[in-house]
């Protein structure tokens, strides 16, 4: 099958997402019937990106079941089409789509599940650049680790859900307890080849969000004052975990 000039990409590419649309006009074959050549190739590049959805998406999958799962990742796909020949990446906008997706609101969790899962992929495609020394902070002094900036690992993720989206992903990916609470805040790291993730209290998760939005130590150690249950903070064990999960791409002093 060939794409003569006369055919526009966009036409070529509005037909393959949309069944309901005729083989575009201009485009020819060599031999045999446009229409069923064209058919098979619509339902193979369709196939491959529910593939690909399935394995970017697995508890999502799971909780709506596989068959609900493949027709919406049809409809996905006609809303969403590949900006990307690399698969690996397709899916970043389900988590935006599930959010107006009418069949699931009654799963309104259903979004962030789909978030947790995105940035559980993206940790693992991101850059290895933690090759932070510990040592560096040893040869600092109190005052100056207070005044220094810490510059997070690319695989470093900090999410915040109002629904218990860990548990769940964890009951229903590794078989963890369905005692769901209520809101969870998450860190996902890489230490090595796969992610991690670690539920994080209310302060522990506002420490390293200011971490992470420029601010000195000392300066998120500040942002503690207005928090309930600051005093469960450790951040000297909790900078120790940082530096135990590479975390750490570098201080800036």
């Amino acid at each position: 099958m060939k794409r003569p000039s006369e055919v526009s990409p966009s036409s070529f590419i509005d037909a393959i997402r949309n069944p309901e649309l005729p083989v575009p006009t201009g485009l020819k074959i060599n031999q045999g019937d446009i229409n069923k050549r064209y058919a098979i190739y619509r339902n193979n590049v369709t196939t491959s990106l529910i593939d690909a959805l399935e394995v970017a998406f697995p508890i999502v999958q799971k909780l709506v079941g596989n068959e609900f799962f493949q027709a919406m990742a049809v409809i996905y796909i006609r809303c969403y089409p590949p900006e990307s020949p690399l698969l690996m990446y397709y899916g970043k906008n389900l988590p935006e789509f599930l959010k107006d997706f009418e069949p699931v609101k009654q799963l309104s969790y259903l979004s962030d599940i789909a978030t947790l899962e995105v940035e559980l992929r993206n940790a693992y495609h991101a850059t290895d650049n933690n090759n932070f020394d510990p040592n560096e902070f040893e040869t600092l002094s109190p005052l100056k680790v207070l005044n220094s900036k810490v510059v997070f690992a690319d695989a470093v993720r900090l999410l915040a859900s109002e629904f218990p989206i860990y548990s769940i992903w964890l009951a229903n990916a590794q078989g963890g307890p369905k005692n769901f609470g209520s809101s969870e805040k998450l860190i996902i790291t890489r230490p090595e080849f796969d992610p991690h993730i670690r539920k994080l209290t209310d302060g522990e998760y506002v420490f390293l969000k200011s971490l992470n939005d420029t601010n000195t130590i000392g300066e998120a150690a500040a942002k503690l004052d207005d928090v309930k249950g600051k005093e469960s903070v450790n951040i000297e064990s909790l900078v120790k975990y940082l530096i135990a999960e590479k975390a750490i791409n570098r201080i800036v002093l």
